[in-house]
């Protein structure tokens, strides 16, 4: 499906940070990737005026969820699912925003990704 019609002038470009978006006649959409043990996932904001984040990761119950928890500034007695649930909103919230302190992040509305059974997934949008 051609979203933006078949006669559009599309570039993929990235940000100075690095952060990926397209402009597409000239306006610029953002957009968000994000990759876990062969998963790739991709995003792309309909509304010039939203900027997106999205990130996978694949269950991993060896990580050291204790140590990560305890440098995020988060409770290290959670679960798996809900460790990298956390996790997943975190990088989907810096990808869409760029602020990586995660205590100087605003609360957004995210939604789960429906993905393969050892992956979990969010995608969040926040106005530019």
């Amino acid at each position: 499906m051609d979203i933006f019609g078949p006669s559009a002038m599309i570039e993929v470009l990235r940000e100075r940070s690095g952060r990926p978006f397209i402009r597409v006649n000239g306006t610029i959409f953002s957009a968000s990737l994000s990759h876990s043990k062969g998963l790739v996932c991709a995003a792309i904001s309909k509304v010039p005026s939203i900027s997106i984040g999205i990130d996978v990761e694949q269950l991993n119950e060896d990580r050291d969820f204790s140590g990560i928890s305890q440098s995020m500034g988060w409770p290290d007695d959670c679960d798996v699912i809900a460790f990298y649930q956390r996790w997943c909103c975190y990088e989907a919230t810096f990808k869409a925003t760029g602020i990586d302190n995660v205590d100087h992040q605003p609360l957004l509305q995210s939604e789960d990704l429906m993905l393969l059974n050892d992956f979990i997934g969010l995608i969040v949008c926040a106005d530019k």
